[in-house]
């Protein structure tokens, strides 16, 4: 077991136990190696860990909320019941990291993800996790946003080869990857992953002029009940209401649609409709339930 002035007399720490109560503002480590080791329920308020390496280590109990991480390699080290509120990390490596139940200084910890997409959704993931368990609901979103983000690109990356990590997948998994990449963008556009409310009401609005210009200037044919007479384009007042109407289930107004094209027009736009609602329910469940 060492103190903390034991351990800046070793250039490399492997398998130890640090422990020590008492707060130090003015600690500093600079170039050594701590690996495979435990750092326990120490007061590191400001402390200052520059060009080392913090691997395979369990940091817990620590109060690090100041404290500054600069180029420091913390693969595989895993922080738990951690203050990091304020902590800064810059050109760290985190891969592998783990955070449990800690406080953290998110962005900071964001500019520092890896860049390789598997190793991100994996850190992401798991700071998900973190912010959970800390009842960070904003910070929450924001993660399962980054994650849906990121899995799109993975899934592009691994479909067309981009890099030499997927060169060895299958035609099959390829041909899969594409098809969830195509629904992750979807997703992404229509309701932003099932957390923006403004961007499902965007694809209605969008979904409702889109038909109502189908529906005014191409030659489909309609009924109009109130004259008895068949018609085969609207005026686009007439055209946006008819269209709100079809896309909120609400019937078709005084137009009935005469023939194939203007019937199965219709059909899809309706479809959509009823699409919108049972995503519009999905998402006020999901901002009620968190």
């Amino acid at each position: 077991m060492l103190s903390k002035t034991d351990l800046n007399k070793l250039d490399v720490i492997n398998k130890m136990v640090l422990v020590e109560q008492e707060l130090n503002d003015q600690f500093q480590l600079e170039d050594k190696t701590i690996q495979n080791s435990s750092l326990l329920s120490l007061g590191l308020n400001r402390a200052k860990f520059i060009n080392s390496r913090i691997t395979q280590t369990i940091v817990q109990d620590c109060y690090l909320r100041n404290a500054t991480f600069q180029n420091v390699d913390l693969t595989g080290t895993k922080f738990i019941n951690c203050n990091l509120e304020k902590a800064s990390f810059r050109v760290c490596n985190l891969r592998y990291t783990e955070f449990s139940k800690c406080k953290i200084n998110l962005q900071e910890i964001l500019s520092n993800l890896p860049t390789e997409s598997n190793l991100k959704i994996n850190i992401l993931k798991q700071l998900l996790i973190n912010q959970t368990e800390m009842s960070e609901k904003k910070s929450c979103d924001k993660l399962n946003v980054l994650i849906a983000e990121e899995e799109r690109v993975n899934s592009k990356n691994k479909f067309l080869c981009l890099n030499s990590y997927y060169s060895n997948i299958g035609t099959l998994d390829r041909v899969n990857s594409f098809f969830s990449y195509i629904m992750q963008t979807i997703s992404g556009f229509v309701w932003g992953y099932g957390l923006s409310l403004w961007k499902l009401f965007r694809f209605a609005v969008l979904t409702v002029i889109f038909f109502a210009v189908i529906i005014s200037f191409l030659d489909l044919e309609y009924i109009d009940k109130i004259n008895n007479n068949k018609v085969s384009s609207l005026e686009i007042h007439n055209a946006l209401f008819l269209s709100f109407l079809v896309f909120s289930g609400s019937g078709y107004g005084e137009f009935l649609p005469n023939g194939f094209m203007s019937t199965i027009t219709f059909v899809i736009e309706s479809g959509l409709g009823i699409i919108f609602l049972g995503f519009f329910v999905s998402a006020v469940y999901r901002r009620i339930a968190r």
